[in-house]
């Protein structure tokens, strides 16, 4: 196919990268893209999320979490709601030591699917600049599933939505803290920091 045909749709609005934006304090980063209806809608399967690795390991994963979990069909796991500022700060879930957490999975373009654990707590981050200046943001923080697991994040990943196992969009990873390539926090900011200017910009959303 030519590139042309690979199109799906364009970028409507990209505002600049902001730190420390109103009223939640946390990072914009983002874009909005107006998809193409004849070219997406045929094969639209909803908003989703490709699990994309085997289906015994991954409901392993989840005993703690969500014990009955069932795998998707097609590995897709439907994102229906966007996770609450309040359920995002009292996490309803237990890791095998028994701190409350949410466990949480991305698709991203490097890493690809990772699961990871969010706290009740939101982190402040400080970004440096040249001229010696620096700003804070309050962002998501998310680790990996337990000490012996991957990061849940690597170099590349930016952008990937973090969603909770229970199908709520979580956040945009923006960065992280850590080695080089990867993150041993990685940072997002919240959906419901995000949605209500998207929904400013664009009241049909």
């Amino acid at each position: 196919s030519t590139r042309r045909q690979r199109v799906i749709g364009y970028v409507v609005w990209s505002p600049p990268i902001a730190l420390n934006t109103k009223p939640h304090g946390s990072t914009n980063y983002f874009c909005v893209i107006k998809l193409d209806n004849a070219r997406f809608l045929p094969n639209f399967k909803g908003n989703v999320i490709d699990l994309g690795i085997h289906s015994n390991w991954f409901v392993s994963k989840m005993y703690h979490a969500q014990p009955g979990f069932e795998y998707p069909a097609e590995r897709l796991l439907e994102l229906k709601d966007i996770l609450t500022e309040d359920h995002m700060r009292h996490p309803n879930m237990q890791d095998p030591a028994g701190e409350q957490c949410l466990y949480v999975i991305k698709r991203g373009l490097t890493s690809l699917t990772t699961i990871g654990r969010a706290s009740g707590l939101l982190s402040f981050a400080r970004e440096y600049f040249p001229n010696q200046t620096h700003r804070d943001s309050i962002e998501w923080a998310i680790l990996p599933y337990d000490l012996e697991s991957l990061p849940f994040s690597e170099k590349g990943d930016s952008g990937a939505m973090v969603a909770c196992i229970t199908g709520e969009f979580g956040g945009l990873i923006t960065g992280g803290t850590g080695r080089r390539q990867s993150a041993d926090i990685t940072y997002a900011t919240p959906m419901f920091s995000l949605w209500p200017i998207i929904k400013a910009r664009f009241p049909r959303a």
